[in-house]
């Protein structure tokens, strides 16, 4: 049998973009929190002038709180999660 069968092909050239896609994603990150450790103002007056907003919007709709409510209480519950994956588990095996 040809040797070349059996030869896995270069993956050199698609995971090179990942690990700068990767680094430059960590880089931001620590950078960030770099920022938040040292209570940079302009990033802490984002994050409140943001907060400040959201709130008020959360106010004058009480719709939408009650539908994050039931997101984060029971889409995204870790029991949810957990069951969802035994499920996909199961699927695959």
């Amino acid at each position: 049998m040809p040797s070349s069968l059996f030869r896995s092909p270069d993956r050199s050239p698609r995971i090179a973009p990942a690990l700068w896609t990767g680094a430059v994603v960590g880089a931001a990150a620590l950078v960030l929190l770099a920022l938040v450790a040292a209570r940079w103002s302009p990033l802490i007056s984002l994050d409140r002038s943001v907060a400040d907003a959201l709130h008020r919007h959360a106010v004058d709709d009480p719709g939408l709180v009650q539908v994050s409510r039931v997101l984060t209480d029971w889409v995204w519950d870790p029991w949810t999660m957990r069951a969802l994956i035994a499920a996909v588990v199961v699927a695959l095996w």
